[in-house]
């Protein structure tokens, strides 16, 4: 994990600090810290002005603590076009992802504690009318938001909010457009906080918290739009369930399984998800998505090609069988076949291959696969 430490500044940003397009892929930012001794502190785990894109990936453990105002423990996102590199390009989309274990707390004394908003997640817009035409986009899909906090012991004044997620409006012409879709928000002390009016709608999703402590949505099983209030999510520890990323698992019971909607289970892009958080398929199974990032009954990618396979670097033959730079080979034991043509694939590289790497991998439908691979340096 990292650590961003300063004196009498705003600390920001404890893992990363994004101001443009930044997308996360099967990524865990995890155990980073934004800590100040004197001034605010934001984004333990990431601090995004530009337009952030998390699939498949996992935000846990990350911490941000300050003396004064404490905002985003996981991630700290702020939709202000005079920081983005790109004016018309900011938002944030979280997508088959779990913000887990995160913190924010104000370590002042009685007088000099301020605001700690936003355990797992802070968004706040920022928004002037010269510089943005329309209202920017927050959206959580398929996202679990558990077990995140936030705490200030010694303050007297604003009491700590948005446990799991705060959405804010501090300066804004236009609101932003917050949409919650098949997520879980459960276990964080009040789930979900609204600092201001603005555009929210939630669909299809789980928060064991209400009124309030649930962005204003009342008790239900389930409300109008599909969603389920006031209950509890039934989620397993963070833990290993297969895949890259630590998840959580819906227990037996669960009122999460098979209650999304299939039809809101999209990436940033409005394409079907495909697999679950950890990589396994399909998105939707037993005929209805689950809410949060883990599908139950969702199987593992087979690993049943067999055999080894090569990456070509220069033309060539085996048994007969011609091949071009950047194809890939693979010998089953008795034959060669062209696994993957990538001269066809236009992959630039004849008559020898630019990258001068020779791999060999050997898929085990097992637990693991050996990868080795030999590079000529040059």
């Amino acid at each position: 994990g990292g650590k961003a430490a300063r004196g009498d500044e705003t600390v920001v940003g404890g893992g990363i600090y994004t101001r443009d397009t930044l997308e996360l892929f099967s990524t865990t930012v995890r155990d980073n810290q934004a800590e100040a001794d004197e001034s605010d502190a934001r984004g333990g785990g990431i601090y995004n002005t530009g337009n952030l894109v998390a699939r498949n990936s996992l935000v846990a453990f990350n911490s941000a603590s300050a003396p004064e105002d404490v905002s985003g423990g996981g991630i700290f996102s702020r939709l202000d076009d005079l920081l983005a590199e790109d004016e018309d390009n900011t938002g944030l989309h979280l997508i088959n992802t779990t913000l887990s274990g995160n913190t924010a707390e104000s370590t002042g004394a009685t007088e000099a504690a301020g605001r700690v908003y936003g355990g797992g997640l802070f968004v706040e817009a920022y928004i002037l009318p010269e510089y943005l035409p329309l209202p920017d986009t927050v959206t959580l899909t398929n996202v679990t938001i558990a077990g995140n906090g936030v705490s200030a012991p010694n303050a007297t004044g604003d009491e700590p909010a948005g446990g799991g997620a705060y959405f804010n409006v501090r300066e804004s012409a236009a609101s932003p457009i917050v949409r919650v879709n098949n997520t879980i928000m459960a276990g964080n002390g009040d789930d979900c906080v609204l600092g201001a009016a603005l555009d929210f709608a939630s669909a299809h999703s789980l928060y064991e918290s209400s009124g309030a402590a649930a962005c204003d949505l009342a008790a239900a099983d389930p409300d109008a739009n599909g969603n389920i209030v006031g209950e509890d999510a039934l989620l397993g520890p963070l833990a290993n369930n297969g895949g890259p990323t630590r998840t959580h698992a819906l227990l037996a019971g669960s009122p999460a399984i098979d209650s999304g909607d299939n039809d809101l289970a999209v990436n940033q892009s409005g394409d079907p998800l495909a697999d679950d958080q950890r990589g396994f398929f399909d998105r939707v199974e037993n005929g209805t998505v689950d809410m949060g990032a883990y599908e139950v009954g969702a199987q593992e990618p087979s690993h049943d090609d067999g055999g080894v396979f090569f990456s070509a670097t220069a033309v060539g033959s085996a048994a007969g069988l011609a091949f071009g730079p950047h194809d890939i080979l693979r010998y089953d034991g008795s034959a060669w076949s062209k696994w993957f043509d990538g001269t066809a694939a236009g992959l630039k590289g004849a008559p020898t291959a630019c990258h001068n790497l020779n791999a060999f991998w050997f898929p085990d439908s097992g637990d693991d696969d050996v990868v080795m691979s030999f590079a000529q340096n040059g």
